[in-house]
Protein backbone atom coordinates (compact mmCIF):
# COMPACT_ATOMS: atom_id res chain seq x y z
CA UNK A 1 0.00 0.00 0.00
CA UNK A 2 1.39 3.55 -1.01
CA UNK A 3 2.29 5.84 2.13
CA UNK A 4 -0.37 8.28 1.72
CA UNK A 5 -2.91 5.33 1.15
CA UNK A 6 -1.52 3.79 4.73
CA UNK A 7 -1.83 7.58 6.26
CA UNK A 8 -5.66 7.90 4.66
CA UNK A 9 -6.69 4.85 6.12
CA UNK A 10 -4.37 5.21 9.79
CA UNK A 11 -6.73 8.54 10.00
CA UNK A 12 -9.76 6.95 9.06
CA UNK A 13 -9.74 4.45 11.17
CA UNK A 14 -8.54 6.63 14.27
CA UNK A 15 -11.87 8.82 13.41
CA UNK A 16 -13.78 5.96 13.78
CA UNK A 17 -12.05 4.64 17.09
CA UNK A 18 -11.47 7.91 19.14
CA UNK A 19 -14.90 8.70 19.41
CA UNK A 20 -15.81 4.87 20.10
CA UNK A 21 -12.83 5.15 23.23
CA UNK A 22 -14.08 8.33 24.25
CA UNK A 23 -17.65 7.24 24.56
CA UNK A 24 -16.51 3.92 26.14
CA UNK A 25 -13.99 5.62 28.69
CA UNK A 26 -16.84 8.33 29.83
CA UNK A 27 -18.69 5.02 30.35
CA UNK A 28 -16.74 3.74 32.69
CA UNK A 29 -15.88 6.68 34.51
CA UNK A 30 -19.40 7.49 35.48
CA UNK A 31 -19.98 3.96 36.30
CA UNK A 32 -16.40 4.00 38.74
CA UNK A 33 -17.77 7.19 40.04
CA UNK A 34 -21.38 6.02 40.53
CA UNK A 35 -20.20 3.03 42.44
CA UNK A 36 -18.07 5.29 44.78
CA UNK A 37 -21.12 7.61 45.84
CA UNK A 38 -23.17 4.78 46.03
CA UNK A 39 -20.92 3.19 48.42
CA UNK A 40 -19.95 7.18 50.82
CA UNK A 41 -23.53 7.53 51.19
CA UNK A 42 -23.90 3.44 52.15
CA UNK A 43 -27.32 3.24 49.92
CA UNK A 44 -27.81 0.02 48.22
CA UNK A 45 -25.56 -1.46 45.69
CA UNK A 46 -28.37 -0.88 42.99
CA UNK A 47 -28.51 2.53 43.18
CA UNK A 48 -25.08 2.96 41.21
CA UNK A 49 -27.04 2.40 38.20
CA UNK A 50 -29.66 5.50 39.01
CA UNK A 51 -26.34 7.67 40.17
CA UNK A 52 -25.03 6.65 37.20
CA UNK A 53 -27.47 8.58 34.72
CA UNK A 54 -27.80 11.61 36.74
CA UNK A 55 -24.29 12.06 37.23
CA UNK A 56 -23.43 11.54 33.19
CA UNK A 57 -26.65 14.03 32.25
CA UNK A 58 -25.36 16.52 34.95
CA UNK A 59 -21.90 16.60 33.43
CA UNK A 60 -23.27 16.86 29.91
CA UNK A 61 -25.41 19.22 31.14
CA UNK A 62 -22.55 21.36 32.63
CA UNK A 63 -20.24 21.04 29.69
CA UNK A 64 -22.44 22.24 27.12
CA UNK A 65 -23.21 25.08 29.83
CA UNK A 66 -19.74 26.17 30.30
CA UNK A 67 -19.65 26.28 26.49
CA UNK A 68 -22.42 29.06 26.10
CA UNK A 69 -25.53 27.27 25.55
CA UNK A 70 -28.01 28.45 27.42
CA UNK A 71 -29.64 26.75 30.36
CA UNK A 72 -32.89 25.81 28.65
CA UNK A 73 -31.04 24.68 25.76
CA UNK A 74 -28.99 22.72 27.65
CA UNK A 75 -31.54 21.05 29.46
CA UNK A 76 -33.08 19.80 26.26
CA UNK A 77 -30.22 18.81 24.92
CA UNK A 78 -29.24 16.78 27.23
CA UNK A 79 -33.04 15.34 27.54
CA UNK A 80 -32.57 14.41 23.60
CA UNK A 81 -29.64 12.84 24.22
CA UNK A 82 -31.18 10.80 26.99
CA UNK A 83 -33.68 9.51 24.90
CA UNK A 84 -31.20 8.42 22.16
CA UNK A 85 -29.72 6.64 24.61
CA UNK A 86 -32.51 4.54 25.46
CA UNK A 87 -33.19 3.47 21.60
CA UNK A 88 -29.19 2.50 21.55
CA UNK A 89 -29.56 0.72 24.30
CA UNK A 90 -33.74 -1.02 23.24
CA UNK A 91 -31.91 -1.73 19.72
CA UNK A 92 -28.75 -2.62 20.59
CA UNK A 93 -29.99 -5.29 22.37
CA UNK A 94 -32.03 -8.56 21.97
CA UNK A 95 -35.32 -8.75 22.79
CA UNK A 96 -35.29 -11.01 25.33
CA UNK A 97 -32.83 -8.34 26.97
CA UNK A 98 -34.24 -5.07 27.03
CA UNK A 99 -35.08 -3.03 29.91
CA UNK A 100 -38.89 -3.50 30.96
CA UNK A 101 -41.07 -0.11 30.17
CA UNK A 102 -40.67 1.45 33.89
CA UNK A 103 -36.94 0.77 33.97
CA UNK A 104 -36.70 3.34 30.62
CA UNK A 105 -38.72 5.45 32.88
CA UNK A 106 -36.90 5.18 36.18
CA UNK A 107 -33.50 6.18 33.83
CA UNK A 108 -35.57 9.60 32.31
CA UNK A 109 -36.17 10.35 35.69
CA UNK A 110 -32.80 10.39 37.12
CA UNK A 111 -31.61 11.99 34.23
CA UNK A 112 -33.58 15.22 35.01
CA UNK A 113 -32.44 14.45 38.27
CA UNK A 114 -29.52 15.11 37.03
CA UNK A 115 -29.87 18.30 34.94
CA UNK A 116 -31.45 19.96 37.77
CA UNK A 117 -28.61 18.91 40.20
CA UNK A 118 -25.84 20.18 38.04
CA UNK A 119 -27.90 23.54 37.45
CA UNK A 120 -28.92 24.10 41.15
CA UNK A 121 -24.84 23.64 42.29
CA UNK A 122 -24.07 25.80 39.56
CA UNK A 123 -26.49 28.47 40.60
CA UNK A 124 -25.00 28.08 43.90
CA UNK A 125 -21.87 28.66 42.86
CA UNK A 126 -20.36 25.11 43.51
CA UNK A 127 -18.06 24.06 40.47
CA UNK A 128 -16.89 20.90 40.00
CA UNK A 129 -17.99 17.47 39.05
CA UNK A 130 -17.30 16.59 42.77
CA UNK A 131 -19.73 18.78 44.04
CA UNK A 132 -22.35 17.70 41.37
CA UNK A 133 -21.53 14.05 42.55
CA UNK A 134 -22.01 15.03 45.76
CA UNK A 135 -25.58 17.13 45.42
CA UNK A 136 -26.54 13.41 42.87
CA UNK A 137 -25.42 11.19 46.05
CA UNK A 138 -27.41 13.52 48.66
CA UNK A 139 -30.66 13.78 46.42
CA UNK A 140 -29.99 9.76 46.18
CA UNK A 141 -30.46 9.81 49.91
CA UNK A 142 -33.31 12.10 50.35
CA UNK A 143 -35.34 10.00 47.81
CA UNK A 144 -35.42 12.23 45.12
CA UNK A 145 -33.92 9.69 42.38
CA UNK A 146 -35.57 6.34 41.74
CA UNK A 147 -33.50 3.39 42.89
CA UNK A 148 -36.02 0.62 41.20
CA UNK A 149 -38.47 0.77 38.53
CA UNK A 150 -41.19 -0.38 40.93
CA UNK A 151 -41.28 3.13 42.69
CA UNK A 152 -44.74 4.21 43.11
CA UNK A 153 -44.08 7.51 41.49
CA UNK A 154 -43.43 5.86 38.35
CA UNK A 155 -47.14 5.50 36.46
CA UNK A 156 -48.43 2.39 35.49
CA UNK A 157 -47.09 1.56 31.90
CA UNK A 158 -48.46 -1.43 31.02
CA UNK A 159 -50.61 -0.21 28.21
CA UNK A 160 -52.75 -3.70 27.88
CA UNK A 161 -49.38 -6.10 28.40
CA UNK A 162 -47.60 -7.32 31.00
CA UNK A 163 -45.54 -4.93 33.39
CA UNK A 164 -42.18 -6.42 32.69
CA UNK A 165 -43.24 -5.48 29.04
CA UNK A 166 -40.57 -3.72 27.21
CA UNK A 167 -42.38 -0.90 25.22
CA UNK A 168 -39.97 1.91 24.40
CA UNK A 169 -42.15 3.96 23.13
CA UNK A 170 -44.65 3.91 25.60
CA UNK A 171 -42.15 4.98 28.08
CA UNK A 172 -40.63 7.91 26.03
CA UNK A 173 -44.36 9.31 25.84
CA UNK A 174 -45.63 9.18 29.51
CA UNK A 175 -42.11 11.04 30.57
CA UNK A 176 -43.04 13.14 28.25
CA UNK A 177 -46.65 14.04 29.04
CA UNK A 178 -45.68 14.27 32.64
CA UNK A 179 -42.25 16.02 32.54
CA UNK A 180 -43.14 19.32 33.89
CA UNK A 181 -44.46 17.69 36.76
CA UNK A 182 -41.31 15.26 37.18
CA UNK A 183 -39.21 18.33 37.07
CA UNK A 184 -41.29 20.26 39.74
CA UNK A 185 -41.16 16.93 42.27
CA UNK A 186 -37.38 16.73 41.34
CA UNK A 187 -36.70 20.89 42.02
CA UNK A 188 -39.00 20.79 45.21
CA UNK A 189 -36.56 18.37 46.60
CA UNK A 190 -33.42 19.98 46.35
CA UNK A 191 -34.97 22.96 48.36
CA UNK A 192 -33.34 21.43 51.54
CA UNK A 193 -29.77 21.22 50.13
CA UNK A 194 -27.99 23.68 51.62
CA UNK A 195 -24.43 25.06 51.04
CA UNK A 196 -21.39 25.25 53.88
CA UNK A 197 -19.75 27.73 53.94
CA UNK A 198 -15.98 28.37 54.45
CA UNK A 199 -12.80 27.20 51.88
CA UNK A 200 -14.14 24.26 49.50
CA UNK A 201 -18.10 24.90 49.96
CA UNK A 202 -19.57 22.06 50.03
CA UNK A 203 -23.50 21.02 50.38
CA UNK A 204 -24.90 19.30 53.01
CA UNK A 205 -28.65 18.50 53.71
Amino acid sequence: MHRSARVIAAAAIAATLIPTVSVICAYAHFKAEAVAETQRQGLPAYFANSIKHAFAASETYAWLHALGVSRGHASYVVYRLGQLNEYAEFYGRPARKRDPTREIYKDLWNNASGVLAADWADRQGLNGSKNRLRVIGLMSVGGTLLGTFVDARIPELTDGNRPETSDLRLALRAFKQGRLSVYDTIERALLPLQVREGPGSQVSV
